[in-house]
């Protein structure tokens, strides 16, 4: 009798423990998001701040956030948002320089910097471990998402936020950079950032180089182009930004990280009907369209979504009211790229940020926050203007044009 008892619980033991196990490798939630970069990462933090736990965010690399730097303008985003996310800079300064040949510029706003390391501790410290995945192998089947050891996750609503096509951009020009995150053997004597250095030599383009100072001796240096073509020749970069450091900055003790991208600046706003999971980020045009700028876009939704599945509302439907709203109030914005890109020839387009710069700080502000005036643009529009007007035209009502861009 012993001995059946014993058998008994033994069976027992196994169901429960193979209860366990299922109940482990099948789940359910609300939301899934696809991609734990900069947008998909952010919309899992404000959910969680909320006090929500019906999401899972499911990132492919082993890493959330790739390799990237964002940068935004404290006027971009509302202090406490500021006040949340402050755990994750690693660079945040008063002010910001820019430089041209004709003249230098002191820009009394705030700035700020948040790297994918910083960016990946962030979120882990801040969800539950049993809320997001790292996981290379991932598929989507209907409303399940299967992973490789055999674990499903059922879900309501995919939200995908897994970076854009450049394809989905074309025609357009790029704003292509590669970067450098140097120690140096020396204080740089850098206090702010000089996010707009324009004195270099301009190539493919307008060029300028951007630094931002993270301590005494480490700094990160990119060389970036405005360019009607996609490549970067990695070896040209690379070469270009050490010879900027070693004349401005000193010499390097050693290179800590290396960056690089080629971000689609768009002539014509983003379709906003296409078929398929509701997307976010870049890939659905939330970016800033001539700054290629995407925290505060990125932040702005994660709230707003947010507040709305608070309220109980649908959630789909507050991003695609985002979304659209964004690319309403950012249209004028698409009118200067093709402005840019189809009335600047390559080697006056550094006219046109030369002039831009010389106009007010709040308009400035404005301009990067995406929350341009009508006053604002017609103040960007008048004046002497740095193009041929009949070549500003031609880029606004033809498209012929675009056939020259890669």
């Amino acid at each position: 009798m012993q001995v059946v008892a014993a058998r008994n619980k033994g069976f027992e033991l196994i169901f429960l423990t193979e209860c366990v196990r299922l109940r482990f490798m099948n789940q359910n939630t609300g939301l899934l998001i696809l991609g734990g970069g900069l947008s998909g990462g952010l919309l899992a933090l404000y959910l969680n701040k909320a006090g929500f736990s019906d999401f899972h965010l499911v990132e492919k690399e082993s890493h959330f956030g790739g390799n990237h730097t964002w940068s935004f303008h404290k006027s971009d985003l509302q202090i406490a948002d500021i006040d949340f996310l402050r755990g994750a800079f690693h660079g945040e300064w008063d002010s910001q320089d820019v430089h041209f040949n004709s003249y230098s510029r002191k820009l009394n706003t705030g700035y700020c910097s948040i790297t994918s390391d910083r960016f990946h501790e962030f979120i882990c410290n801040h969800l539950p471990k049993e809320s997001y995945s790292l996981e290379s192998d991932v598929q989507i089947e209907g409303s399940c998402a299967i992973f490789s050891d055999g674990r499903r996750i059922e879900f309501e609503t995919l939200i995908d936020a897994t970076g854009p096509d450049v394809n989905d951009f074309k025609p357009c020009g790029y704003q292509k950079f590669l970067g450098l995150e140097v120690e140096l053997k020396s204080p740089h004597g850098l206090d702010s950032p000089i996010i707009m250095d324009a004195t270099v030599e301009q190539k493919e383009g307008f060029r300028f180089i951007y630094s931002l100072p993270f301590t005494d001796r480490t700094i990160l240096v990119e060389d970036t182009r405005y360019s009607r073509q996609f490549e970067i020749d990695e070896n040209e970069f690379e070469f270009e930004v050490i010879s900027y450091i070693r004349r401005n900055f000193g010499e390097i003790a050693s290179i800590l990280r290396k960056e690089k991208e080629s971000l689609p600046i768009p002539i014509f706003s983003p379709r906003q009907d296409v078929k398929g999971p509701i997307a976010i980020g870049l890939k659905s045009g939330l970016f800033h369209p001539v700054t290629g700028y995407s925290f505060s876009a990125a932040v702005r939704l994660a709230g707003a979504a947010t507040l709305a599945y608070a309220a109980g509302n649908n959630i789909e439907k507050e991003i695609e009211t985002f979304k659209k709203n964004w690319i309403q109030k950012t249209k004028f914005l698409y009118g200067l790229n093709r402005m840019l890109f189809g009335a600047a020839h390559d080697d006056q387009r550094v006219k046109i940020f030369e002039r831009f710069y010389r106009l007010p700080n709040g308009l400035i502000h404005r301009f990067y926050s995406g929350n341009l005036k009508s006053k604002d643009q017609l103040r960007i529009l008048i004046g002497k203007p740095p193009v041929k007007v009949h070549r500003a035209i031609k880029s606004l009502v033809t498209s012929g044009w675009t056939q020259e861009l890669n």
